[in-house]
């Protein structure tokens, strides 16, 4: 089975970028444009952080922690969306019912929405973060390993909480403007170095809106390695996964087709 899916992985990544690079010079230029996208926000905490830097330094922040949150947000972004695009799309996925075409194949339902699209830009981002990793922090198997394992870790993050929000179409309608709102007020708190937030909003953070769970320990673990803390991110990770995975076949259970699939 699991060979099965690698397969059809690797099919479907290997149709996506000979796709995109049909029209290569579109293609690098949407991949440089989104590094040069990427680096302004960090010539901007740059700036900000020379300014305000006994304020930062208060807090116990030093301009590494902003370097490696932003390269573990951004690669991992770039990652669910440069190989499962479609889970961003998933809401009109459904809403169009273009989930018939799916749901002739016997693969999963939810793999083949995912894998089905790609975002160009995105790739953009993935490289962006290995860069400004390598150029901040010291480079070694460890050091490399652990941000490649975290960078997979969020992306699943991300992929799960798109899933679970997504899901939502199948039981109130169009869930786009929910996903929308909440996943990008996600990356928004997931830019931001942790010690930013304290108190209740700390709370809502590892709670309510998780990106305590998903980036802010994953960040700790890669300054200073903590095996409990490995364990947690791990953990609680995959189970939002399996949760999201869950509340998706529950709610495929309810869907309508729409007949918009043509025999001929």
């Amino acid at each position: 089975m699991i060979k099965y899916y690698l397969k059809l992985f690797f099919i479907f990544i290997k149709m996506n970028i000979k796709s995109q690079l049909e029209y290569k010079k579109a293609f690098f230029i949407q991949v440089f444009g989104m590094i040069l996208n990427d680096v302004s926000f960090l010539i901007l905490w740059f700036l900000l952080f020379q300014n305000f830097k006994k304020s930062f330094e208060l807090k116990g922040i030093d301009f590494n922690n902003i370097v490696l949150i932003w390269a573990i947000a951004a690669s991992s972004f770039g990652l669910v969306h440069a190989l499962f695009g479609g889970f961003r799309n998933l809401p009109n996925i459904i809403i169009n019912g273009k989930l018939d075409n799916f749901l002739l194949y016997p693969s999963s339902t939810l793999f083949l929405c995912g894998v089905s699209l790609s975002d160009v830009s995105a790739w953009g981002d993935l490289i962006y973060g290995y860069i400004i990793f390598l150029l901040f922090f010291p480079v070694n198997m460890i050091s490399i390993f652990l941000f490649t394992y975290f960078i997979i870790i969020v992306a699943i993050f991300f992929a799960s909480i798109l899933i679970l929000l997504s899901s939502l179409t199948f039981f109130i309608g169009n869930s786009e403007q929910i996903k929308e709102t909440i996943f990008n007020a996600i990356l928004s708190f997931s830019t931001y170095p942790e010690k930013f937030f304290t108190g209740s909003i700390k709370f809502i953070l590892f709670t309510f809106i998780p990106v305590g769970l998903g980036i802010y320990i994953p960040v700790r673990i890669i300054l200073h390695f903590d095996i409990v803390l490995f364990l947690i991110s791990t953990i609680s990770t995959f189970l939002i996964f399996l949760f999201a995975i869950f509340i998706f076949n529950k709610g495929i259970k309810r869907y309508e087709s729409s007949s918009l699939i043509i025999l001929s």
